[in-house]
């Protein structure tokens, strides 16, 4: 054989080897990507916010304790509003969203995460989905207590919990803010040149469930978002049947669901209609 064609296999191998060891590190670190907050707040105190308690909620399958942020508004609620934050949220950040969307005239429920914060882990799907059944089951009884409607609403990953929660039928509205389609979708366009797809462990999805959605949804996406992008946003407003805002100017935020922000009048109508 010849010196070049050694050099040219060696070459190969090099490549085939890096690109096999890459795809290997993307599978056994995907679960610091997708569950990128986990594990950060262990053990520090939460912000103090007006109007806003911590209480826990106990899961069965897998038996699981996690927090729970909840808001009471200042007036009597006209919903209760079950709301899950993105990846990188624990309840410091949680109980920073209960607070701002009891804006809404709603009383608000944000639950921590497995593996999240001091709350129970590991993260996984079937923990999330779990843990959101649970809490929607603690959401519809104290919504028929005070006897006005179940909203659901998440932003980022939460909106996988959201959509699932949605699909069993239990909400009278759906909220969302900036959805992926699918986290195999969200890797496969950070790494196009890996299987992605076939690598992902965790298969969270919103277009399969949205089928099963028969309530109202609106759904918000920056228009500069760059985690995630919009056209996502805008496809899963398309398979649940429902209403899409772009959010011009904004990317990766909470901030087009702020209460007085511009679509805030537009998301008290659609909550309170």
């Amino acid at each position: 054989m010849s010196r070049g064609r050694s050099r040219l296999f060696w070459l190969l191998g090099t490549v085939v080897g890096a690109y096999a060891v890459l795809a290997i590190l993307v599978y056994l670190m995907q679960d610091r990507m997708v569950f990128s907050g986990a594990g950060r707040g262990r053990g520090q105190p939460l912000p103090a916010v007006q109007g806003v308690s911590v209480e826990t909620l106990a899961v069965e399958d897998p038996p699981l304790r996690v927090r729970l942020a909840v808001g009471e508004p200042s007036e009597p609620p006209r919903g209760v509003l079950l709301f899950f934050v993105g990846n990188g949220e624990d309840l410091r950040s949680g109980v920073g969203w209960a607070g701002d969307l009891t804006g809404y005239g709603v009383l608000t429920m944000v639950p921590e995460y497995p593996g999240y914060g001091d709350s129970d882990g590991p993260p996984s799907h079937r923990a999330f989905m779990a843990t959101a059944e649970r809490a929607a089951a603690e959401a519809a009884r104290r919504a028929t207590a005070l006897r006005v409607p179940l909203f659901v609403g998440g932003s980022s990953l939460g909106t996988f919990s959201a959509v699932h929660v949605a699909s069993r039928g239990v909400a009278e509205r759906l909220l969302l803010l900036a959805p992926p389609t699918s986290v195999a979708e969200v890797g496969a366009q950070r790494f196009p040149f890996l299987p992605v797809r076939t690598l992902v462990r965790q298969p969270f999805d919103n277009l399969e469930p949205a089928a099963s959605v028969r309530c109202p949804s609106l759904v918000l996406h920056g228009d500069r978002d760059v985690v995630v992008p919009a056209e996502m946003g805008e496809r899963v407003a398309a398979a649940l049947g429902g209403e899409f805002i772009l959010a011009t100017g904004h990317g990766h935020t909470r901030d087009p669901l702020a209460p007085r922000g511009l679509w805030g009048a537009r998301v008290r109508a659609f909550l309170l209609q």
